[in-house]
């Protein structure tokens, strides 16, 4: 069965996507304009502003969990949420059976105590079934002017599932995330807005120092997966690659594509390695890690060291 598109007629969000122009309501009771296939910019971009790779690759996503989420927010924050965004792999072309969808949420205010749990109790509902969602949420005056490190109000991720079960709201060790100059990145480069005003009218561009910074932060943390399952082991090794690729060519590309550059300038002992995580990453069977750690060890420190020196040295040259 083909895939539904993201902006199908029966949306639980407006419909935008219609053959002729009619007035209608949405769901929250105001009227509706549509002409000509394509809803006002009140929701989004225009198709034509959007990515090609965005608009093939929307129609590939479950609606369902899309407009669930985004619904969420809204009812939660009301008026006071400026905008819904994708990014990630759902609009850079690379999205594959287990990728996750990555939606950033702006706000005029804060999460309170009551809401965020509101917020984690439908999101471990949606969240998995078939596809993770994460969800990060900012507050646009936490976020523009741009400063670095930003503060984040609040984040869903997968990964955190037990802790949420357990009651715990924030999981993360800090509100301020040094990585959120990368997920803006991101958000920008995507220019794909679920609902609200386009991404550029909402976010300060990240200065390339900045960006380079945020990538660096987040070693560490995937370090810690390196003695988790398979699929975080393998999770691992794209991830360094792609971190690597993003700061020598200042390029966002998928996971596949950054390896695809990181094997050509890897020294041949650990192109290997590399090569079985991109190969799990496009659907072939990722078992057996563990009896590879010692080499994926190896790798990991050659990685992490071309890392550190593509940093120092985009530092070298930034302009005084």
């Amino acid at each position: 069965m083909a895939a539904k598109p993201l902006c199908r007629r029966d949306s639980p969000l407006e419909a935008r996507w219609v053959g002729s122009r009619t007035t209608r309501r949405d769901r929250f009771g105001r009227e509706q304009n549509t002409a000509a296939g394509l809803r006002s910019s009140r929701c989004g971009p225009r198709l034509s502003s959007v990515p090609r790779s965005a608009r093939r690759t929307w129609r590939d996503i479950r609606t369902d969990q899309v407009d669930r989420t985004v619904s969420l927010v809204r009812a939660v924050l009301g008026n006071d949420l400026i905008g819904a965004y994708l990014f990630g792999s759902a609009v850079i072309g690379g999205l594959r059976a287990r990728s996750d969808i990555d939606l950033m949420a702006v706000s005029s205010r804060r999460l309170t105590i009551r809401e965020k749990p509101k917020i984690i109790e439908q999101m471990l509902k949606i969240s998995g079934k078939p596809r993770s969602v994460e969800l990060t949420v900012v507050v646009s005056s936490e976020i523009r002017p741009w400063h670095y490190p930003a503060r984040m109000d609040f984040q869903f991720g997968n990964w955190w599932r037990s802790e949420y079960e357990k009651g715990v709201v924030e999981p993360y060790r800090s509100n301020v995330n040094p990585d959120l100059a990368s997920l803006i990145r991101l958000v920008l480069h995507a220019n794909a807005a679920v609902i609200g005003p386009p991404p550029a009218n909402v976010f300060d561009p990240v200065p390339r120092t900045d960006y380079i910074a945020g990538l660096v932060s987040t070693i560490d943390e995937w370090l810690e997966d390196l003695n988790a399952t398979d699929l975080g082991i393998r999770n691992v090794v794209l991830a360094l690659a792609r971190i690597w690729c993003g700061i020598v060519t200042d390029q966002i590309r998928t996971k596949d594509q950054a390896a695809e550059w990181a094997l050509s300038h890897l020294p041949p002992r650990h192109r290997a390695i590399l090569q079985r995580a991109k190969a799990g990453y496009l659907s072939e069977p990722v078992e057996g890690w563990q009896k590879l750690m010692p080499k994926v060890h190896a790798y990991s420190q050659h990685v992490i060291s071309e890392i550190k020196t593509a940093a120092g040295r985009q530092a070298q040259e930034r302009p005084s």
